[in-house]
């Protein structure tokens, strides 16, 4: 998934999943992958589901948001959902057919407790919603994986000794309802990727395979808690602003090339879900 320079992103939780589109996602795992079906019996799973063919006419920013007792996917592919689903990058979902990464979905679900709430990537609540979301893969699309590893060739967003351009977040404040709320964005507009209370990770996971990246970020800056920033790169190539490098560098981090072992999620089964 491209980022479209000039939309706001704004949400209770909004995780966005890019789309291999800067290199080949490639390789077999370094090790037998084991085979399993995508969950089993006592995993939690969401109380109804519509699963829906996206529109490709009808615009929309690609991502998943959780909020209390409700999970939305928009123009999700099954690759970005298993992504979501076992926390790997898009790019370590491996086999299936052409369809699981060309093929948009909508999907709206409804968790029986309401609880269900994602307030920060760091909440302890998203791993139960991520098995929800295994659950909903093996029953709508019949999935059935394997796990396995692979070393590749990744970036480790780190930090220099002064984080200049990072500024603590305030805060958020307090939902109407007096329970903790999640007011975290990031906005790209005019050049500029304009964050309000982004973690490291979540930098890393946007930075993963953009232009001029184009590999895997991990986090391993160390810093914790959420910051206020202002990343000055576009994604335009030819924009003639700054390297992505050289605007990290103004905010006190960097990339560096390291080999990772990776795990991998390989799709052994899956079939297009029924409408409903």
């Amino acid at each position: 998934m491209n980022l479209n320079l000039g939309i706001s992103i704004l949400a209770t939780a909004l995780i966005i999943i890019a789309r291999p589109n800067a290199f080949e996602r490639a390789g077999a795992p370094t090790n037998p992958a084991q085979p399993q079906s995508a969950t089993d019996s006592k995993s939690p799973a969401f109380e109804v589901a519509s699963i829906r063919p996206s529109n490709p006419d009808v615009r929309a920013v690609a991502g998943i948001s959780v909020s209390p007792g409700r999970f939305t996917a928009t123009r999700m592919s099954v690759n970005g959902l298993i992504s979501y689903a076992y926390s790997v990058t898009i790019y370590d979902v491996l086999g299936g057919p052409d369809w699981t990464d060309s093929q948009e979905f909508n999907i709206e679900a409804k968790a029986e407790d309401p609880g269900l709430a994602y307030s920060a990537p760091t909440k302890p609540a998203e791993d139960e919603c991520r098995l929800m979301v295994q659950s909903l893969l093996a029953e709508r699309f019949k999935l059935h994986v394997s796990h396995g590893t692979r070393v590749e060739s990744v970036y480790a967003l780190v930090k220099g000794k002064t984080i200049p351009g990072l500024v603590p977040a305030s805060p958020p404040d307090p939902a109407p309802d007096g329970s903790p709320a999640s007011q975290w964005s990031i906005n790209f507009v005019h050049g500029q990727w304009i964050a309000k209370r982004q973690t490291m990770g979540s930098l890393a996971d946007l930075l993963t395979g953009q232009p001029g990246i184009g590999r895997i970020v991990l986090d391993e800056t160390g810093l914790k808690g959420a910051y206020d920033f202002t990343l000055d790169w576009s994604p335009i190539q030819d924009s003639g602003g700054p390297t992505v490098f050289a605007a990290l560098a103004k905010l006190g981090l960097k990339l560096e090339l390291k080999r990772h072992l990776s795990e991998t999620i390989v799709i052994d089964h899956v079939e297009k879900p029924t409408e409903n």
